[in-house]
């Protein structure tokens, strides 16, 4: 990541929004939830950020949260480990089921910058 990216990401106003205060927000976690299948028990959230989705998971998941954000990581009630989705701490068949909405947003936006502009879905 570069400098400037770790600055952007480490900014305490960042982290302290309450994104559940957002209705469509809360919506979008709560029908996140309800699309978890029903024998699902460990749970990967990469860039989890300060935790808006795993701070509301029921507690019968164990939850684990990964972010390149040491500041973002304080917020997060559950086990939250720094690091970065290019070299992801943990081994084959860890968890079965993997939540990525943030890093997947952001990435696309990201790669949406690199499209031609004769690109159509």
């Amino acid at each position: 990541m570069a400098g400037y990216e770790r600055k952007y990401y480490d900014q305490v106003e960042l982290w302290e929004r309450d994104l559940l205060s957002i209705p469509a927000e809360r919506e979008r976690i709560i029908s996140t939830i309800e699309l978890i299948p029903s024998d699902v028990q460990t749970i990967l959230d990469v860039g989890c950020g300060n935790g808006t989705f795993l701070n509301v998971l029921p507690n019968k998941y164990q939850a684990v949260g990964l972010d390149s954000s040491q500041e973002a990581l304080k917020y997060v009630k559950t086990k939250a480990i720094h690091g970065d989705i290019a070299a992801l701490p943990f081994g084959s068949a860890s968890f079965d089921w993997l939540h990525a909405w943030r890093f997947l947003n952001i990435s696309l936006l990201a790669s949406s910058r690199k499209l031609s502009p004769n690109f159509s879905e």
